[in-house]
């Protein structure tokens, strides 16, 4: 495999505007990762099961993507054991996203909705291009660590609208999708696998 991008290299190929069909392929490609993750994800009848399968991996996501942005980037300015440390964030970050994007996607075929699963992943593809575009290091919070925390907070809206809202859910549900899809994205931008796509 080929050395990992810099964060910085991986913004400035994220920051531009993404073709729908690109998006649903990193969707689909994101999906795939995800059904693999460890640990093994379990569907449940109900999405609140689902979503409480994220959060785990939520909490791996965040602390990865706040970790690699205080870390030195360039690999002359790091140890060995540095770049090792390195290469296990980005697996953190690509797994934990992945992992939890499928466990999103499991909660919204199980959640009490009248319009289809892929029109709401349709919904969370258009909030991902229009996140891509403006992605930036130099945002406050930089915008992976944004989406990663982002993700989060929609689980947590998901969780309590199942709960006491049913018909409500989705919507958070497909916002934590897109969340999880600009930090896979970045993900796949990190790791070359963007032109597959």
């Amino acid at each position: 495999m080929p050395a990992p991008l810099s964060l910085s290299a991986a913004y400035g190929r994220a920051a531009r505007p993404w073709p729908p069909d690109q998006l649903a392929n990193a969707y689909r490609a994101a999906l795939r990762r995800g059904e693999r993750s460890d640990p093994p994800l379990e569907p449940s009848p109900h999405p609140i099961g689902s979503l409480a399968s994220a959060i785990p991996r939520l909490v791996r996501l965040a602390a990865a993507a706040h970790i690699l942005h205080v870390l030195p980037e360039h690999t002359d300015e790091r140890t060995a054991d540095g770049d090792l440390i390195v290469e296990q964030l980005l697996s953190t970050l690509d797994q934990s996203a992945a992992g939890a994007l499928a466990c999103c996607h499991l909660a919204l075929e199980t959640a009490d909705r009248d319009d289809p699963v892929d029109d709401w992943v349709s919904h969370a593809l258009e909030e991902t291009a229009d996140a891509l575009a403006q992605v930036s290091p130099t945002a406050r919070p930089p915008s992976l660590i944004d989406h990663a925390e982002e993700a989060a907070r929609s689980v947590a809206i998901a969780i309590d609208a199942a709960y006491g809202d049913p018909p409500a859910a989705p919507r958070p549900i497909a916002d934590a999708l897109a969340h999880l899809l600009v930090v896979c994205v970045f993900s796949d931008l990190v790791y070359d696998r963007a032109r597959s796509y």
